[in-house]
């Protein structure tokens, strides 16, 4: 099944603006999904397996790194 997963990152530290351009970058070079850019949160688009196992391996760096606050909406009814 594809899902649509609306998602934004509040890294919360000094800089945060690079780190979530990094964040991006790396959601962006996964081939397993597709990676719609928004100025306010991004949409991660792809087969529900494989956007979780992305979510699941990107996430917890940016976590280990700096106390971090990520909003995610999914749906798979609204296509993008």
């Amino acid at each position: 099944m594809e899902i649509s997963v609306e998602i934004s990152y509040y890294p919360l530290a000094p800089g945060y603006g690079k780190t979530v351009g990094r964040f991006l970058r790396r959601l962006q070079a996964r081939e397993e999904v597709r990676l719609v850019p928004g100025g306010m949160s991004s949409i991660i688009v792809g087969d529900y397996e494989k956007v979780f196992q992305v979510l699941r391996e990107e996430i917890l760096p940016f976590m280990e790194e700096h106390p971090s606050v990520f909003i995610l909406k999914m749906a798979n009814s609204c296509p993008v």
